[in-house]
Protein backbone atom coordinates (compact mmCIF):
# COMPACT_ATOMS: atom_id res chain seq x y z
CA UNK A 1 0.00 0.00 0.00
CA UNK A 2 2.68 2.55 0.93
CA UNK A 3 4.45 1.79 -2.15
CA UNK A 4 1.16 2.38 -4.32
CA UNK A 5 0.78 5.91 -2.67
CA UNK A 6 4.54 6.76 -3.03
CA UNK A 7 4.36 5.63 -6.89
CA UNK A 8 0.96 7.79 -7.32
CA UNK A 9 3.02 10.59 -5.48
CA UNK A 10 6.06 10.53 -7.52
CA UNK A 11 4.04 10.28 -10.83
CA UNK A 12 1.85 13.74 -9.57
CA UNK A 13 5.07 15.79 -9.29
CA UNK A 14 6.78 14.44 -12.44
CA UNK A 15 3.42 15.80 -14.21
CA UNK A 16 3.41 19.00 -12.63
CA UNK A 17 5.20 20.57 -15.66
CA UNK A 18 2.99 19.22 -18.18
CA UNK A 19 -0.46 20.48 -16.12
CA UNK A 20 0.61 23.77 -14.77
CA UNK A 21 -0.60 25.93 -17.66
CA UNK A 22 -2.48 29.35 -18.02
CA UNK A 23 -4.51 30.48 -20.61
CA UNK A 24 -3.34 30.65 -24.55
CA UNK A 25 -1.33 33.73 -25.95
CA UNK A 26 -4.19 35.78 -28.04
CA UNK A 27 -3.37 35.79 -31.92
CA UNK A 28 -4.15 38.66 -33.56
CA UNK A 29 -5.98 37.96 -37.44
CA UNK A 30 -7.04 39.84 -40.10
CA UNK A 31 -9.50 42.41 -39.30
CA UNK A 32 -10.84 42.91 -36.26
CA UNK A 33 -10.58 39.05 -35.45
CA UNK A 34 -8.75 37.71 -32.19
CA UNK A 35 -8.45 34.04 -30.92
CA UNK A 36 -7.42 32.67 -27.77
CA UNK A 37 -7.40 28.75 -27.44
CA UNK A 38 -9.10 28.48 -31.07
CA UNK A 39 -12.04 30.49 -29.89
CA UNK A 40 -13.26 33.82 -31.40
CA UNK A 41 -13.31 36.80 -28.81
CA UNK A 42 -15.85 39.50 -29.20
CA UNK A 43 -14.88 42.99 -28.10
CA UNK A 44 -16.01 42.42 -24.37
CA UNK A 45 -14.89 39.69 -23.69
CA UNK A 46 -11.64 40.55 -25.05
CA UNK A 47 -11.17 43.64 -23.04
CA UNK A 48 -12.14 41.43 -19.76
CA UNK A 49 -9.05 39.49 -20.65
CA UNK A 50 -6.90 41.91 -21.70
CA UNK A 51 -7.99 44.22 -18.32
CA UNK A 52 -6.56 41.13 -16.12
CA UNK A 53 -3.24 42.06 -16.34
CA UNK A 54 -1.75 45.26 -15.63
CA UNK A 55 0.96 45.53 -18.23
CA UNK A 56 -1.75 45.27 -21.08
CA UNK A 57 -4.10 47.45 -19.14
CA UNK A 58 -2.62 51.00 -19.52
CA UNK A 59 -2.07 50.35 -23.52
CA UNK A 60 -5.95 48.77 -23.67
CA UNK A 61 -7.48 52.06 -21.72
CA UNK A 62 -4.64 54.09 -24.38
CA UNK A 63 -6.96 52.63 -27.07
CA UNK A 64 -10.20 52.85 -25.70
CA UNK A 65 -9.64 57.03 -25.13
CA UNK A 66 -8.30 57.34 -28.77
CA UNK A 67 -11.01 54.97 -30.22
CA UNK A 68 -13.84 56.79 -28.54
CA UNK A 69 -12.46 60.20 -29.22
CA UNK A 70 -11.95 58.91 -32.92
CA UNK A 71 -16.06 58.38 -33.30
CA UNK A 72 -16.74 61.50 -31.76
CA UNK A 73 -14.98 63.35 -34.58
CA UNK A 74 -16.34 60.79 -36.76
CA UNK A 75 -19.92 61.36 -35.87
CA UNK A 76 -19.22 64.99 -36.06
CA UNK A 77 -17.48 65.25 -39.57
CA UNK A 78 -20.74 62.87 -40.69
CA UNK A 79 -23.57 65.82 -39.03
CA UNK A 80 -20.97 68.21 -40.51
CA UNK A 81 -21.18 66.76 -44.07
CA UNK A 82 -24.95 66.16 -43.93
CA UNK A 83 -25.57 69.79 -43.07
CA UNK A 84 -23.29 70.74 -46.20
CA UNK A 85 -24.96 68.60 -48.38
CA UNK A 86 -28.85 69.85 -46.63
CA UNK A 87 -26.91 73.95 -47.71
CA UNK A 88 -26.12 72.73 -51.27
CA UNK A 89 -30.07 71.35 -51.97
CA UNK A 90 -31.10 74.75 -50.34
CA UNK A 91 -28.10 76.73 -52.75
CA UNK A 92 -29.85 74.70 -56.02
CA UNK A 93 -33.07 75.78 -54.65
CA UNK A 94 -32.44 78.92 -54.13
CA UNK A 95 -30.40 79.52 -57.64
CA UNK A 96 -33.74 78.54 -59.34
CA UNK A 97 -36.35 80.57 -57.74
CA UNK A 98 -33.49 83.60 -59.37
CA UNK A 99 -32.23 84.83 -55.18
CA UNK A 100 -28.67 84.58 -56.43
CA UNK A 101 -27.70 86.34 -52.26
CA UNK A 102 -29.45 83.17 -50.76
CA UNK A 103 -27.94 81.34 -53.21
CA UNK A 104 -24.25 82.42 -52.92
CA UNK A 105 -24.82 82.35 -48.73
CA UNK A 106 -25.95 78.95 -49.12
CA UNK A 107 -23.12 77.63 -51.50
CA UNK A 108 -20.60 79.27 -49.05
CA UNK A 109 -22.01 77.57 -45.77
CA UNK A 110 -21.89 74.44 -48.37
CA UNK A 111 -18.35 74.74 -49.01
CA UNK A 112 -17.50 75.23 -44.93
CA UNK A 113 -18.81 72.32 -43.70
CA UNK A 114 -18.70 70.03 -46.47
CA UNK A 115 -14.75 70.87 -45.86
CA UNK A 116 -15.22 71.03 -42.41
CA UNK A 117 -17.15 67.95 -41.61
CA UNK A 118 -14.39 66.04 -44.31
CA UNK A 119 -11.66 67.48 -42.04
CA UNK A 120 -12.96 66.26 -39.12
CA UNK A 121 -13.41 62.93 -40.49
CA UNK A 122 -10.13 62.43 -41.95
CA UNK A 123 -9.17 63.36 -37.63
CA UNK A 124 -11.45 60.76 -36.46
CA UNK A 125 -9.52 58.39 -38.89
CA UNK A 126 -6.20 59.25 -37.67
CA UNK A 127 -7.34 58.57 -34.19
CA UNK A 128 -9.15 55.40 -35.17
CA UNK A 129 -5.76 54.06 -36.47
CA UNK A 130 -3.66 55.10 -33.78
CA UNK A 131 -6.04 53.01 -30.94
CA UNK A 132 -5.08 49.92 -33.45
CA UNK A 133 -1.69 49.97 -32.57
CA UNK A 134 -2.35 50.78 -28.89
CA UNK A 135 -4.70 47.55 -28.52
CA UNK A 136 -1.76 45.90 -30.74
CA UNK A 137 0.97 46.85 -27.89
CA UNK A 138 -2.09 45.67 -25.83
CA UNK A 139 -1.86 42.23 -26.66
CA UNK A 140 1.83 41.65 -27.11
CA UNK A 141 2.03 42.54 -23.49
CA UNK A 142 -0.13 40.12 -22.39
CA UNK A 143 1.02 37.95 -24.61
CA UNK A 144 4.78 38.74 -23.39
CA UNK A 145 3.78 38.20 -19.74
CA UNK A 146 2.19 35.23 -19.90
CA UNK A 147 3.89 32.23 -17.91
CA UNK A 148 3.91 28.83 -19.30
CA UNK A 149 3.18 27.23 -15.64
CA UNK A 150 6.23 25.11 -16.21
CA UNK A 151 8.38 24.80 -13.03
CA UNK A 152 11.56 25.32 -14.84
CA UNK A 153 14.74 23.59 -12.79
CA UNK A 154 12.60 21.25 -10.63
CA UNK A 155 14.96 18.42 -9.04
CA UNK A 156 13.13 15.36 -7.38
CA UNK A 157 15.61 13.77 -4.94
CA UNK A 158 14.79 10.45 -3.21
CA UNK A 159 16.58 8.44 -1.04
CA UNK A 160 16.91 6.34 2.21
CA UNK A 161 16.38 7.74 5.63
CA UNK A 162 16.62 5.95 8.73
CA UNK A 163 12.36 5.47 8.82
CA UNK A 164 12.20 4.35 5.19
CA UNK A 165 12.00 6.44 2.00
CA UNK A 166 12.11 9.49 1.77
CA UNK A 167 11.09 12.16 -1.30
CA UNK A 168 12.70 15.79 -1.06
CA UNK A 169 11.39 18.23 -4.41
CA UNK A 170 13.38 21.45 -5.42
CA UNK A 171 11.96 24.08 -7.48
Amino acid sequence: MKSMILLAVLSALLTLNLTGQNQGSIIIGKGHNYQQNGKYLDHKELAAILRTNPESVKEYNKNAALSSTGIVFILTGIFSVSTGVVYSGLSLIAHQDNNKDKASKYLTNSEITLLSGLGLMAVGIVFGTTSGSHLKKSINNYNGSLKTGKIENSQIYIGLTGSGIGIRLRF
